[in-house]
């Protein structure tokens, strides 16, 4: 919940007038209370949709009467029924909340390996992007290939880290190659 008040609070949460979200499992943070308060607070709100043959992530437009299903990896997804479901692209997202395993103070995020979210971001331009995490889930450093994509935010229990402007991954920091 900590987490999620400090979200609330955060300038670039309030301006955000569509905010993408998803639904924890397997103890990720819990973004419950952001997605009441966004929905209430009349933001367009997206949940992600995951195709696993395809590796793609899509994200749908969320209503609080939207049924939910057990979908790729276990996690609850939108029913998708009638074929005309509101997609957006990044593009169409102001920001975006996104779980992960770790993350660095440079932006760099662990996620499950499957790549799914740096796909969906891979084309600019993309939404603020903030990592929702416990503060133990920081490491010095994260490996950071060409198609990672870097959070520009981190919000803990503790804090709010903002991450950038940094170069994007596999670029050189200092310049040089």
């Amino acid at each position: 919940r900590s987490v999620c008040a400090r979200v609330i609070a955060a300038p670039w949460y309030r301006r955000a007038g569509a905010v993408g979200v998803y639904v924890a499992t397997d103890g990720e943070v819990d973004p419950s209370d952001l997605l009441a308060d966004a929905l209430q607070g009349n933001k367009q709100v997206f949940l992600p949709v995951t195709d696993r043959q395809g590796k793609s992530l899509s994200f749908v437009r969320y209503l609080a009467e939207t049924p939910l299903r057990v979908g790729a990896f276990g996690i609850p997804e939108p029913v998708l029924v009638t074929g005309t479901e509101v997609l957006a692209t990044p593009r169409g997202i102001d920001l975006l909340l996104v779980p992960l395993v770790g993350f660095d103070r440079q932006g760099g995020r662990l996620g499950y390996g499957g790549g799914f979210f740096d796909r969906f971001l891979a084309t600019p331009p993309r939404p603020f992007l903030v990592g929702l995490a416990y503060g133990f889930q920081e490491v010095s450093a994260i490996p950071c290939e060409p198609f990672d994509v870097r959070l520009d935010a981190v919000a803990t229990e503790r804090e709010i880290l903002t991450c950038g402007p940094l170069p994007p991954c596999g670029a050189p920091v200092d310049g040089t190659q």
